[in-house]
């Protein structure tokens, strides 16, 4: 999916990025599905037992997998449409409509909470404490179009809580286009939209499916937040945000996306006689 292209436009040139850092990904089966596990063969089990109208066998297949998913299979109201639910998260791929930025690690997949190393890349955003999400996106479009700019996924969102209790949900306060590369373009400013070159940083990052909404938005935070009591030794660093992987035109069961929460590594202080 690439941006056509016109006649460039002038942005100010700012001093050149640093140079990019390994990436890194790693599993935790404490809250993810078990790395070992063959996640098309548990489909299959799934499958066959839905088929066969076998609800136990079906939770069974399910409980061969980690915490998140064997809380459903031992849920004894687990109905069949949950365990189908369940069976479509398992079966999900992602549909790929852009290249990811150099350095990248690859994505989530849907249900498994990961840690993922990013590497310095150059985006262009815009911030927007209210308005339509949607006028972010045609501004950052401009921005790509006019500049000759391959477009890429992930669109990058970040978010901030409103309300409070029952009513708390999530609005999108800024959105950014990631560069393929830091090679492309200059930093600086044009209009409304600023190029910077982010710095590299490390996030616990979970996989998701469908339409991007509150529901699903507050679910994936609370057991990311509950992975992040499990492991302490992540300390949080930022807000939520959202990655975006496909463009308008993919009906919603078919996105993909992921919610995650920028982290850092605790330092143990040395202990003193």
């Amino acid at each position: 999916m690439v941006a056509p292209a016109t006649q460039s436009s002038q942005v100010t040139a700012e001093a050149p990025a640093e140079a990019a850092v390994e990436t890194r990904v790693e599993s935790h089966a404490a809250f993810t599905y078990k790395a070992d596990t063959d996640r098309a063969a548990v489909v299959a089990k799934i499958d066959a037992a839905i088929l066969a109208n076998d609800l136990d066998a079906a939770r069974g297949a399910i409980s061969s997998l980690g915490d998140q998913w064997q809380a459903t299979a031992r849920a004894k109201d687990a109905t069949l449409a949950t365990l189908k639910t369940v069976r479509d998260d398992l079966a999900f791929e992602m549909r790929k409509e852009a290249n990811l930025p150099v350095g990248f690690p690859p994505v989530s997949p849907v249900g498994e909470i990961e840690v993922k190393q990013y590497p310095v890349y150059r985006l262009a955003k815009v911030e927007q404490k209210q308005g339509p999400q949607m006028g972010m996106f045609w501004q950052l479009f401009a921005h790509i179009s006019k500049n000759d700019i391959p477009m890429t996924a992930p669109v990058e969102m970040e978010m901030q809580s409103t309300g409070e209790g029952e009513s708390t949900g999530m609005s999108i306060t800024g959105m950014a286009f990631l560069y393929e590369s830091t090679d492309q373009g200059a930093l600086g400013r044009d209009g409304n939209v600023e190029i910077v070159d982010a710095k590299p940083y490390l996030a616990v990052t979970m996989g998701m499916r469908g339409d991007m909404n509150n529901r699903d938005f507050k679910d994936a935070r609370t057991q990311i937040e509950a992975w992040l009591v499990k492991n302490p030794q992540y300390v949080v660093t930022g807000e939520i945000r959202v990655l975006g992987y496909n463009s308008p035109s993919v009906p919603n069961s078919k996105k993909f996306y992921e919610v995650q929460i920028p982290v850092e590594v605790a330092v143990k202080e040395p202990r003193t006689k």
